[in-house]
């Protein structure tokens, strides 16, 4: 399991389609990286179905039709995770909710300042 600041960093990932690699995901800023560590979270595994539901229209905007694998959305001084429980490893799952963690600290859904993640990134040479 990741676990450092630094690792989360680089570990921060975009929601992406079933087909892309993890290349095509961003990573997102440290601010918001750093500010997501203590965030109070509740994570969920839903089917694609739920999540296509119940992510609301934010969620299919920001992946432009796509599907969707994972959305976040705050109430009650929590924030919430939802990841798609149809992916092939544990890994990939793991990176998908510490992408959406800065997004419990106000990273926006079209992820300004996000970076490219690229085959030399720390994790991918993992």
């Amino acid at each position: 399991m990741l676990k450092s600041v630094a690792m989360i960093a680089a570990a921060a990932l975009a929601a992406i389609t079933v087909a892309a690699p993890a290349k095509a995901w961003d990573v997102a800023p440290a601010n918001y990286v750093a500010a997501a560590v203590s965030a109070p979270v509740v994570t969920f595994d839903w089917p694609q179905w739920r999540l296509q539901n119940e992510c609301g229209p934010e969620a299919h905007e920001a992946t432009e039709g796509r599907t969707i694998l994972a959305c976040t959305w705050q109430a009650a001084g929590l924030c919430f995770i939802a990841v798609w429980n149809g992916l092939r490893d544990a890994e990939a799952a793991e990176l998908l909710r510490l992408h959406e963690r800065p997004h419990c600290v106000g990273w926006d859904w079209d992820h300004p300042g996000g970076t490219p993640w690229h085959a030399d990134n720390q994790v991918a040479a993992r």
